[in-house]
């Protein structure tokens, strides 16, 4: 057949889905997306104006294969790495789900982590089941107000030279000096930006312009006590210095006198400190004051899916300190306020947070296990059913 017209439909004389005439010389060829997995689909070949008659040769290519996965118990169509990268078990490329049984499984409270096993293996380890098809909640840090004073290290520090000297710029691959986690993952360097953010993703962007956090795009995986437009070299002002202290052991980044792009007169003082605990504290000393105040403040996971916005305004002229707690997945999740005990100041929190949510980005979304996306009156009753001292 020299002159071909090629179609796919959804069903015999049904809807075309796609239909090519002529895309490599006197050949077709058609790209159809978002077909469902165990359909059939019907594949009409044809010579132009019904002229062309003969053999022809048909070549299918698919995509990355797909086939059943089973994850919390039920089955969904996946490739082996989204599977495998929600804790799933997959079955098999074009393995069809009517023909998988999954063994139901759920969030396991196991040794203060969360795991996702079946009733059986958790009960085995010790562990608290928290029901079938229940996954584990996103990680999050609860901020608290802290009066820490910042301890100057301008004197007693290393410069870090790119960031000291700059207009958007970093010193990459600096040693905190002991493993940090964060927000998963497990890190031992860490790049400081002059723009007043900490980085664990050595290869992102020195971005002067903040953006609300989170956000999904570069930079990511960040730690902002005051992200903003720094400039540090000799149309600016200020350096940025990095110290390992002890007693309690913590990493110390301190942005020191640092001016805002363009202005003449004005200076940020403030620090970054990243505890061994997986504590993360935000000092600050004096600022150019409020309102407003046009930073950005908080963290961020490794593909901004995830993260904690603090409001920069009433941080206002500076000394004062906020303070973020890694919250333990399967610790006391209705100890919203992370001091140990579930009481008057968790209520507050939940009230002070009240409506939607992003998943990942609120402690106070507590109801059902894991969150739903809102704070609201099931949370309220979450802390108060569990009014006391955290277990």
């Amino acid at each position: 057949m020299g002159d071909s017209v090629l179609s796919i439909y959804d069903a015999p004389c049904g809807t075309a889905l796609g239909c090519n005439d002529d895309s490599c010389g006197l050949r077709s060829s058609v790209t159809v997306s978002n077909l469902t997995f165990g359909n059939t689909y019907w594949i009409r070949v044809a010579g132009w104006n019904d002229t062309e008659q003969g053999t022809f040769e048909l070549n299918l290519a698919c995509g990355t294969p797909m086939g059943a996965c089973c994850v919390l118990g039920s089955c969904e169509i996946r490739t082996q790495a989204s599977c495998q990268l929600d804790g799933g078990n997959y079955q098999g490329d074009g393995v069809a789900c009517p023909a998988v049984t999954c063994t139901p499984m759920g969030a396991c409270c196991v040794s203060s982590s969360c795991e996702i096993r079946t009733q059986a293996s958790c009960q085995l380890d010790g562990g608290n089941y928290q029901g079938d098809g229940v996954a584990c909640p996103p990680i999050t840090y609860a901020v608290a107000n802290c009066t820490n004073p910042l301890q100057d290290i301008s004197t007693t520090g290393t410069l870090a030279p790119n960031a000291s000297n700059c207009d958007d710029c970093s010193d990459l691959n600096i040693p905190i000096g002991f493993s940090f986690p964060y927000f998963g993952n497990i890190y031992n360097t860490i790049r400081i930006c002059s723009n007043g953010f900490l980085s664990f993703d050595q290869a992102g962007p020195n971005t002067f312009n903040n953006v609300a956090i989170p956000f999904p795009e570069a930079p990511n995986d960040i730690v902002c006590p005051f992200w903003d437009d720094f400039r540090t070299d000799a149309l600016g002002n200020g350096d940025v210095f990095y110290q390992i202290l002890s007693n309690p052991t913590r990493f110390v980044v301190q942005w020191n006198q640092v001016r805002r792009f363009g202005e003449t007169t004005g200076a940020n003082t403030f620090q970054a400190i990243l505890f061994a605990t997986s504590d993360i504290e935000f000092r600050y000393g004096a600022l150019e004051g409020s309102p407003p105040l046009s930073g950005s403040v908080g963290i961020e996971n490794s593909d901004g899916t995830l993260g904690v916005s603090i409001d920069p305004t009433p941080i206002g002229f500076g000394n004062t300190c906020r303070h973020l707690t890694l919250m333990t997945p399967c610790g006391c999740p209705t100890d919203v306020s992370g001091d140990g005990v579930v009481n008057v100041d968790d209520l507050l929190a939940v009230i002070s947070a009240w409506g939607s949510c992003p998943p990942g980005s609120c402690p106070a979304d507590i109801a059902p296990p894991g969150g739903d996306g809102v704070v609201n009156v099931d949370d309220l009753l979450a802390v108060i059913s569990a009014w006391g001292a955290c277990p």
